[in-house]
């Protein structure tokens, strides 16, 4: 079925016919290329659909190619797709841990949030601007614009789970920042 979509991509109408041809000799090849780097029958079935994107892009230059070297093309193009999903799953898990890992102590949030209650409005500002932009900017959306983990997410482009993160250990910092001031 996706032959049929896939050749709207196709640079010359004459090529259809030729495309499907390709892909009918070509699909379980790609398939196991893919799926001995992802392991998982859905994301190589993806990482093929993505192959044959790119192919169908330039498949005029392709159709060119000697059928023994078609063959090395698609099942590398395949190959290097599941790759391409396999970094993203893995930086995405690698994100998510350390988010997990990195998650605030209630109680030592609790006894921030109180430290930096009892601070005027400049004193909490004079703190603040004393951090790492990382932090100041997260600390300073949250605190004096009241804004939530999801919303800093989406005014800096970031993932919520680096927001939470930021905002967790900008707290430890500025607590250690006021703790100074005060001593």
């Amino acid at each position: 079925m996706f032959p049929i979509i896939l050749s709207a991509l196709l640079d010359e109408k004459t090529d259809e016919t030729e495309f499907e041809t390709f892909v009918g000799e070509h699909q379980s090849l790609m398939l196991s290329a893919a799926y001995a780097v992802l392991q998982d029958h859905h994301d190589a079935e993806d990482a093929v659909i993505n192959a044959l994107t790119s192919i169908a892009k330039k498949f005029s230059a392709v159709s060119k190619l000697d059928p023994k070297a078609r063959r090395v093309y698609a099942a590398r193009c395949a190959r290097n797709c599941a790759l391409n999903i396999y970094n993203v799953r893995a930086r995405r898990h690698k994100n998510e841990s350390l988010a997990e890992t990195e998650l605030p102590d209630r109680a030592v949030d609790g006894e921030i949030d109180s430290l930096i209650d009892k601070l005027t409005f400049e004193q909490a500002m004079e703190c603040i601007v004393k951090l790492d932009d990382l932090y100041r900017d997260v600390l300073y959306l949250h605190y004096v614009r009241d804004m939530s983990a999801r919303q800093i997410a989406r005014e800096l482009a970031l993932n919520r789970k680096t927001v939470e993160a930021r905002i967790s250990r900008g707290k430890k910092l500025l607590a250690a920042i006021m703790k100074g001031e005060t001593e």
